[in-house]
């Protein structure tokens, strides 16, 4: 279903965002469990849903003027 684009929308959980809402999918240095079926959902999906905390424990935000890099 997801790889035949038959999903109108998915709904992913981030760790840090862009200002334009780019998300770092497979960019962690760490493995993270979960983290295998993303790009299917992203590049199936008509629409990409981010649900996030939008700051850390110590206030520090997690949207960041421009996409972390590896």
């Amino acid at each position: 279903m997801i790889r035949g684009g038959h999903v109108d929308l998915t709904v992913l959980g981030a760790l840090q965002v862009d200002e334009k809402g780019t998300s770092p999918i497979g960019r962690s240095r760490q493995m993270l469990k979960g983290m295998g079926g993303a790009m299917d959902l992203v590049a199936g999906a008509k629409r990409v849903y981010i649900a996030m905390e939008h700051a850390t424990r110590d206030n520090q935000p997690k949207i960041l003027k421009s996409a972390p890099s590896r």
